[in-house]
């Protein structure tokens, strides 16, 4: 075996060998010196077995160190050391006993906060691609084994499980984890930081020291062994960029560092939950366990009062925690999480991409003859996600379907006429959510062209989410312009201001213009008139769906989503209280096979002109 060692800083030149030619390479990249086992010999380079060592230009520069064993079957990179290192050549352990051939052993001793990474730099190395390693600091003693010529399945679980790594915090191998953005990854330090002051100060307004946020917990199907799909706890998604691990804890006490708890089970009926590879870790203390019950010394609960923050379970008690989803520390967390960090922003824009993407495949479904089904697969294989990975189920509706708000069927019949289709769906990045919807017309030129009206209307609309304006706002002249596009369609015979007063809009468009979007769909707190959570801003009368209350802010990120549809219960609810009698019945009839129009974006109020992350995502793909 063969391996390249590079990143060892101030390094002594020389040449090792340990005895019988076994490689012991002890390097400390800190204090710059590196000595073979057994020798006491300083120097950058170890051979063994009849291995081959040479330098190059870089000895004592921490470039260029080889160390090669076992007849230099295969190489690997490492890069990046910063700490103690011991590596053991092919069939031999420590004293030169016999082991088995192709092992590679080594000993970390990392400083805290020190990331190691291990790259493959041979095609015929049959070892995983990447892994990095982070420990808590001092000599983890511990040792990662595994055999050259066996299959490795690549799992955190299966290396740690056999490995015992003791103090070790962290072993990713990316091969079977991708890294996640760094783009992402540079804004998310400054994210800890903003969420760590907003929990200092909801911690010290409630008299608590520190908050858990549990991930939850899977539940499953009555009488059975089938679990329903995973909904991780938002508080947890909001500390970290982790969604699909149950029985995981972040704990965070006032001016400290938080500490991520992994749930990592040893299993082999399941793949383990694996940890996302990424610079986000560094803001974390990182501990992995096998039984939930070993998460509770490891939370730092005995220094002081900790809030517990998601779904109880029973085995908590006796844990110490001093109250559950105290209220005192739930609100002020709320409310201010509808003003996004820049980290959140960038996952939402990156959300709506991919939703963006979906929409343009189940559009082109639709128009190619496709099912309702089928346009949903296609929304699906666009935007790379299962179906459970979705942060809402999509409406795709067809036709009279469209009149359904949340409609949820999904039919496999290709035939039949093509009026309409209307699409609410969208997409999930690190936990944050993308919400949009389109309509898309058949052919019919009367409902093309009532199509165009609302999505001028609508763009109108989110042309005025900017600070400082109350939401009611947009909603009630959501119902003025909505109105006016009755009456311009002919579709009801008032003006605009009679069709609000009297709730003749109301029957066209029975829900609220929109919502604070975020950690969830239909974020927290939009009713909030302050961090307490003791009062709410009311809704304007007659408009009880209302979802959002607030003034706007910088950094919110809100929906903005008219329509018109022609529901059933609705309209005889209107022939029957004389509403009606404003109503050009005759249109109404011809109008309803196409269901209903609705038009949504997702919009960021900032310190000047909204940002609307919906038609940029469009328009990175010439959508417009």
């Amino acid at each position: 075996m063969a391996g390249f060692l590079g990143g060892l800083t101030g390094s002594s030149g020389g040449v090792a060998s340990g005895s019988g030619g076994v490689t012991h390479g002890l390097a400390s990249g800190i204090r710059g010196s590196l000595a073979s086992r057994g020798s006491g010999v300083h120097g950058s380079l170890a051979s063994s077995s009849g291995g081959v060592a040479s330098g190059g230009s870089g000895i004592g520069s921490g470039v260029g160190s080889l160390a090669s064993g076992g007849g230099g079957v295969s190489s690997s990179f490492l890069r990046g050391l910063d700490g103690l290192f011991l590596l053991r050549a092919a069939g031999h352990d420590e004293g030169g006993k016999g082991g088995s051939k192709g092992d590679l052993r080594v000993h970390f001793g990392v400083p805290r906060g020190q990331v190691w990474t291990i790259e493959k730099s041979s095609a015929n190395l049959p070892l995983p691609a990447c892994f990095r390693v982070n420990a808590n600091g001092g000599c983890a003693g511990g040792i990662l084994g595994f055999r050259c010529g066996d299959t490795l399945a690549g799992t955190v679980s299966e290396w740690r499980q056999s490995a015992g790594l003791g103090k070790i915090r962290r072993l990713i191998p990316t091969t079977s984890v991708p890294s996640m953005s760094a783009d992402l990854d540079r804004l998310f330090a400054t994210h800890v930081v903003e969420l760590s002051r907003r929990a200092d100060d909801a911690l010290h307004a409630s008299e608590c020291d520190g908050l858990v946020a549990y991930s939850g917990r899977a539940r499953y199907a009555f009488l059975d062994d089938r679990p329903y799909p995973f909904v991780v706890n938002p508080h947890f998604k909001h500390w970290v960029p982790v969604t699909d691990a149950p029985d995981c804890f972040v704990a965070y006490r006032a001016g400290s560092r938080p500490v991520l708890v992994y749930f990592q089970p040893a299993d082999y009926w399941h793949r383990p939950p694996q940890l996302p590879g990424g610079a986000w870790q560094d803001a974390y203390e990182i501990h992995v366990v096998r039984d939930v019950a070993a998460a509770r010394p490891l939370l730092g609960l005995e220094r002081g009062r900790f809030a517990f923050v998601g779904e109880w379970q029973p085995e908590f008690e006796g844990w110490g925690f001093a109250a559950v989803n105290p209220q005192a520390v739930i609100a002020p967390l709320h409310y201010a999480r509808a003003v996004k960090t820049p980290y959140e922003l960038a996952c939402m824009r990156q959300a709506s991409r991919l939703a963006a993407r979906g929409h343009v495949a189940a559009r082109n479904a639709f128009l190619g003859g496709e099912s309702e089904y089928d346009a949903h697969m296609a929304y699906c294989a666009a935007a790379g996600v299962r179906e459970e990975e979705l942060p809402y189920g999509n409406i795709v509706a067809f036709n009279a379907g469209g009149a359904v708000l949340h409609y949820q069927h999904l039919e496999r019949e290709r035939g039949g006429p093509r009026r309409s289709f209307l699409i609410d769906a969208g997409a999930q990045v690190r936990g944050y959510a993308s919400d949009i919807t389109r309509t898309w017309s058949g052919g019919d030129a009367g409902f093309t062209g009532l199509v165009s009206a609302m999505d001028a209307l609508q763009q109108r609309l989110c042309a005025g989410i900017v600070a400082g304006r109350d939401y009611r706002d947009v909603h009630l002249e959501a119902h003025r312009e909505i109105g006016a596009l009755l009456r311009s369609a002919g579709i009801i015979h008032c003006d605009a201001e009679t069709a609000v007063a009297e709730r003749v809009t109301s029957v066209f468009f029975p829900h609220g213009i929109g919502h604070v979007l975020g950690l969830q769909v239909r974020d927290v707190a939009g009713l909030a008139a302050d961090a307490t959570g003791t009062r709410e801003i009311p809704r304007p009368d007659g408009h009880p769906f209302l979802r959002l209350t607030r003034t706007l802010e910088p950094g919110f990120v809100v929906t903005v989503e008219p329509g018109i549809y022609f529901i059933d219960l609705l309209l005889d609810e209107a022939r029957a209280d004389g509403r009606g009698r404003h109503i050009d019945w005759t249109a109404v009839e011809r109008l309803k096979p196409f269901g209903g129009i609705r038009i949504e974006d997702d919009v960021a109020c900032t310190a000047g002109a909204p940002e609307n992350l919906t038609r940029d995502a469009f328009a990175a793909l010439g959508c417009g």
